[in-house]
């Protein structure tokens, strides 16, 4: 999971009423309250791209349906988050709540995007690519 807030967190449930604005002046206002920090792309091509992934992210979080009863544990896997040292705060304990597995807890150096810098990539890479490995073990 990356900077993300968990599914039973009552910031992610406000997320599922927010109505988008069409402008994307307007839209880089919400992504700034919802997204903490994080440098804006260079150009034009990579804004957009940026504009219409946050679009669907937040389509995909208002779709999907989760709920967690007080009785139940949804998840039996290890959970492992992410995020970036400068990117806003997110309930990143809701997900222990959620897994009788192990979580960790990783922040890196950046903003939101922390994921774009080379050294972060390469941490990522080498983590995950560790815990495919070891898997089956």
């Amino acid at each position: 999971m990356s900077a993300a807030h968990a599914p039973n967190s009552a910031a992610h449930l406000a997320i599922k009423s927010m109505v988008l604005p069409d402008g994307n002046n307007d839209l880089l206002a919400i992504m700034k309250i919802l997204g903490g920090n994080f440098e804006y792309p260079p150009d034009e091509d990579s804004w957009s791209d940026m504009v219409l992934t946050f679009r669907e992210d937040v389509r995909i979080l208002q779709t999907s349906s989760f709920e967690k009863t007080d009785m139940n544990t949804p998840f039996s896997c290890d959970i492992t988050y992410f995020s970036g040292s400068d990117d806003k705060i997110f309930d990143t304990k809701g997900w222990q709540e959620l897994t009788s597995g192990d979580t960790s807890f990783y922040e890196l150096p950046g903003g939101h995007l922390y994921l774009l810098k080379p050294s972060n990539e390469s941490f990522l890479i080498k983590h995950i690519t560790r815990t495919i490995e070891n898997a089956n073990q």
